[in-house]
């Protein structure tokens, strides 16, 4: 299975045909790491990163790493 994860609303661009959803407020690395865990379970075995510009996420790094585990 698939999943397109919108990690962040943050984005250093303002394009006018964005969809994301500025007002939300973002998950901590914690909780994430627990989403990712579930995703686990779920037999997820694919994550594209996404929301506004997932490398703006301040955990991706350690998601990254989670993930490949």
């Amino acid at each position: 299975m698939k999943v397109c994860w919108n990690i962040t609303n943050r984005c250093n661009r303002n394009c006018k045909f964005c969809f994301r959803d500025k007002a939300s407020n973002e998950l901590s690395l914690d909780y994430n790491l627990q989403v990712l865990n579930n995703l686990e379970k779920l037999n997820v075995t694919k994550i594209s990163y996404s929301g506004g510009e997932a490398l703006l996420y301040e955990g991706i790094e350690k998601l990254f790493r989670a993930s490949k585990e």
